[in-house]
């Protein structure tokens, strides 16, 4: 059974568990920063509960990266899932049992996780999807709380170890269609 390249973000966060994108309350929205943190809370809104971080922290887990369309554009969404023990480090919502982040940096994050060849077959459109994991140092952290529930951002500065698992080549439909589904 082939699985669509497009699936990839889908398919990593469902298996994760659908708990990491529960709503949350933005009246009881109240952001903790563990001791064993390496980041430390820069700014806070109180109002829009929005947060950033100053500071760098070291995680490992699950990366997934992949096109998508979204009306009339072509966009690369890189989506990182740090692993429990990470999770131990993170700032978070009270009771919050995993995150998805965002990554903010596209194509320096793709160059880092990937490698140059991989990298540029990736960012040319080679390459519909890939998902993998890694152990990573992040920065620039932010979290907000919009209709879905609370947001988390970073950039990737640095890559200690990465190993894609799986990638999917882009297809001519995708192209055509100009809708990979996502």
């Amino acid at each position: 059974m082939r699985t669509e390249p497009c699936s990839i973000l889908r398919s990593l966060t469902l298996a994760l568990g659908l708990a990491f994108f529960a709503p949350y309350a933005a009246a009881e929205s109240v952001v903790i920063v563990p001791e064993s943190s390496r980041l430390a809370l820069a700014s806070y809104d109180g109002d829009s509960h929005d947060a950033s971080f100053r500071g760098t922290e070291r995680i490992s887990g699950r990366f997934a990266i992949a096109w998508r369309n979204d009306g009339d554009e072509h966009l690369l969404e890189i989506l990182f899932l740090p692993d429990a023990s990470s999770m131990k480090r993170l700032p978070r919502e009270r009771d919050e049992p995993g995150l998805a982040i965002a990554v903010t940096n596209r194509d320096a994050a793709v160059m880092r996780l990937l490698g140059r060849e991989n990298g540029a077959r990736l960012l040319e459109g080679e390459l519909a999807a890939i998902e993998g994991s890694a152990t990573l140092v992040i920065g620039d952290v932010e979290t907000g709380v919009d209709d879905d529930g609370r947001w988390w951002q970073a950039a990737i500065l640095s890559v200690e170890r990465t190993r894609v698992e799986q990638e999917w080549a882009a297809t001519e439909d995708d192209e055509e269609s100009g809708d990979d589904g996502c």
